[in-house]
């Protein structure tokens, strides 16, 4: 997997095609989160605070992507490497807790938005190693 990112044709065909429009939907209901968050965290509602930090820890899985599409691995050094791969576990996270309450609520586009971006998630993260 990191061998198959680190090609420089795969990672320009990954960030067209895939990671472009993740972005643009992250980016627009990333910004409705974040609004949900702070609304909650105004009017002390514990559901909307919990959805603008999932929101926020999806917006930094999405950087954390896009820094990982930005090199291959071999320019990187191990502290970079951790970083990205922090990000990306938080970006994980956030998929993970919104794929569950989809679940929960029974939501099926949601989760068939979701479940792409958690595959997408872990291939990323197994795609970029941990260096101690």
């Amino acid at each position: 997997m990191e061998e198959f990112l680190n090609k420089k044709n795969a990672r320009l065909i990954i960030g067209i095609f895939v990671a472009a429009p993740f972005t643009a939907t992250a980016l627009l209901f990333g910004l409705y989160g974040i609004m949900f968050g702070i609304a909650g965290i105004t009017s002390k509602h514990p559901f909307a605070s919990l959805f603008g930090l999932l929101t926020a820890l999806g917006l930094i899985g999405v950087a954390g992507a896009w820094r990982r599409l930005l090199k291959p691995t071999n320019k990187y050094n191990s502290k970079e490497q951790n970083k990205i791969r922090t990000m990306l576990f938080c970006g994980l996270a956030s998929s993970l807790a919104f794929f569950a309450v989809s679940l929960y609520f029974n939501q099926t586009e949601a989760i068939l938005m979701l479940l792409p971006i958690t595959i997408f998630n872990v291939f990323f993260i197994y795609a970029t190693p941990k260096k101690l």
